[in-house]
């Protein structure tokens, strides 16, 4: 099956966790729950919009196409917040699906010992490696994806073998 989501939903899957303090603008809850109820079905703001809520980070995009999305998230973000541990994005594996707290599909626990509870808004299973951002779950990757993105497994939390 062809992925067909756009770089607009990759970028909005990563950056909605942060919207509250990255996000250009003061947002009431309700402008905020219409955001989540957009990430739940599995939408994305216009680009116009992103553009107007994430100047900061959108400056950085060469193009909205899937890939250039991605390399920015997993690539560059990093180096950019490099001093902001909590705001970096992590490959990690889930360790643990949990029932969901809020209007997300399922918390995920990550790690054995030292489990670290992340929301997620896409259902995932045990063994998935997916990539958290502000302790959400931003998106599912492929074996193919992980081998052009991540040298190695790390994480803050935890060593993946």
């Amino acid at each position: 099956m062809v992925n067909k989501k756009s770089g607009e939903r990759c970028f909005f899957e990563y950056a909605f966790p942060v919207i509250r303090y990255c996000g250009h603008g003061d947002f009431t809850e309700n402008e905020i729950s219409n955001f989540e109820k957009i990430l739940i079905f599995g939408e994305a703001p216009s680009r116009q919009k992103l553009e107007e809520l994430f100047p900061n980070a959108v400056k950085h995009l060469k193009s909205w196409s899937l890939e250039n999305v991605r390399d920015y998230w997993l690539r560059k973000h990093n180096e950019i917040v490099r001093d902001n541990p909590l705001c970096k994005v992590y490959l990690v594996e889930v360790s643990d699906v949990l029932p969901p707290k809020s209007k997300e599909v399922c918390i995920v626990k990550i790690g054995k010992n030292m489990g670290i509870e992340a929301g997620s808004y896409i259902n995932l299973k045990v063994g998935d490696k997916v990539t958290i951002h502000a302790f959400q779950v931003a998106e599912k990757l492929s074996k193919r994806d992980i081998k052009k993105y991540f040298r190695e497994w790390k994480s803050l939390f935890l060593e993946i073998p």
